[in-house]
């Protein structure tokens, strides 16, 4: 589906952009954690071998992982200040939790995607993803810093 592997590195045959940041996949499901309202694992996928990574997470991908879960109903989050909601976000890969605060509409089922936020180096703007990443440090090393 996303093209990979491709010899020439180019992924004419696919959903995938030729480049490692296009060749991204986050996987999405209910979760049973009492931390959590929802987990995902994200997928790097390699460009010009068939590598697939399951060690890390990607801050772009993991901002859509919130608003995909309101826009199809596998959650429903209450309104906070503002008209954002919150949603706890489970990283299985990091076994890491990650809090995404973003507009919603007055019912809370669906994601308001139009905005004035800006962010340089992308086109336009949009409505603010927050994302609060709790305990972030020693996920691949156990430690905060490398030593």
């Amino acid at each position: 589906t996303i093209g990979a592997p491709d010899p020439n590195g180019r992924q004419l045959d696919g959903m995938g952009g030729g480049i490692s940041s296009l060749s991204k996949i986050c996987v999405v499901a209910p979760t049973d954690r009492r931390d959590a309202d929802i987990e995902f694992t994200f997928v790097q996928v390699g460009v010009k071998d068939d590598r697939i990574d399951y060690s890390g997470n990607c801050g772009n991908m993991s901002s859509a992982i919130g608003p995909f879960a309101v826009d199809t109903g596998l959650v429903r989050p209450s309104i906070t200040s503002g008209g954002n909601a919150t949603v706890s976000l489970y990283n299985t890969n990091t076994q890491k939790t990650i809090q995404a605060t973003f507009p919603v509409t007055s019912d809370a089922s669906e994601t308001v995607y139009e905005g004035d936020f800006a962010i340089d180096g992308v086109s336009g703007t949009a409505a603010k993803i927050q994302l609060d990443f709790i305990d972030p440090g020693g996920s691949k090393t156990g430690k905060l810093l490398p030593t």
